[in-house]
C-alpha cells in the first residue's frame, strides 16, 4: 500500500512540475498594449489585410462571410444594435444612459462582445 501511495505522489509531483515548465517555457507574457483612444488606432490593431500575407484563401472565405460584417452583416443587425441603446439603455433608469454623450465602451459591450470584442481594447477617454 505504501509503495502504491509513493508512486502515486510521485506522479503527482512529476506532472507539476511538467505542468509549470511547460508554462515556463513561453517565456513572460508581453505588456498588452494601452486601450485604444480613437477608431483608427483601433482599427489599425485589427486590420484583417495584413492576415491576407500568409493566409491568402483563409481570408477571401472570411471576408465573404457575415463574420467579417458583423455590425452590417445583415439588415437588421446595425438597427438592433441602435434600438438596444434608445430602447433599453437610455429607458433604463439605473444603466447611467439618459443622452448619447453618456454611452460608454462598457454600456456598448453588451452587443459588442459578440459584434465588436475589439471595442473592449478602447477606452472613453
Amino acid at each position: 500500500m505504501r509503495k502504491a501511495f509513493v508512486a502515486w505522489l510521485g506522479c503527482i509531483a512529476l506532472t507539476a512540475t511538467v505542468a509549470v515548465s511547460a508554462n515556463a517555457a513561453g517565456g513572460p507574457k508581453p505588456e498588452p498594449l494601452p486601450k485604444a483612444k480613437t477608431i483608427k488606432e483601433l482599427a489599425e490593431r485589427y486590420d484583417s489585410s495584413r492576415c491576407m500575407e500568409c493566409h491568402e484563401e483563409a481570408h477571401e472565405e472570411w471576408s465573404n462571410s457575415l463574420h467579417a460584417k458583423s455590425i452590417l452583416g445583415t439588415p437588421r443587425t446595425a438597427p438592433t444594435i441602435i434600438t438596444a441603446v434608445e430602447k433599453g439603455l437610455k429607458m433604463f433608469p439605473y444603466s447611467g444612459v439618459k443622452k448619447d454623450e453618456d454611452i460608454t465602451v462598457e454600456h456598448l459591450m453588451i452587443c459588442m462582445k459578440c459584434h465588436l470584442p475589439q471595442l473592449d481594447e478602447a477606452t472613453d477617454d
